[in-house]
């Protein structure tokens, strides 16, 4: 991989004692741990809201119902949360598992 110089210096600032390689699973794994926080408190916030987990809140408030608007929107910001997670959380395996 090529990257510009200002680039290579950045990183190297950073993580001075790493490999270039090392420096950048370091970082995507910081972010990827960013990310999944955030997902992780969206779905808190709706457990605590809905005192039930999204797959109980899907059966009680969804399927086969016709939720209100709030329930339907809280319904798809949940869905990408609970998938955000997952994704997430298979990315990171799979990275740690390299370094």
């Amino acid at each position: 991989m090529k990257i510009s110089r200002t680039l290579e210096q950045g990183i190297r600032y950073i993580y001075p004692d790493t490999t270039l390689e090392e420096s950048l699973k370091d970082m995507v794994s910081s972010e990827i741990k960013r990310k999944l926080l955030s997902f992780e408190v969206i779905d808190a916030q709706y457990k605590r809201k809905y005192k039930m987990e999204f797959e109980g809140f899907y059966k009680n408030k969804i399927e086969d119902k016709t939720p209100s608007f709030d329930e339907e929107e809280d319904y798809f910001n949940w869905e990408m949360a609970v998938t955000g997670i997952k994704e997430l959380t298979k990315e990171l395996k799979n990275l740690t598992a390299e370094i």
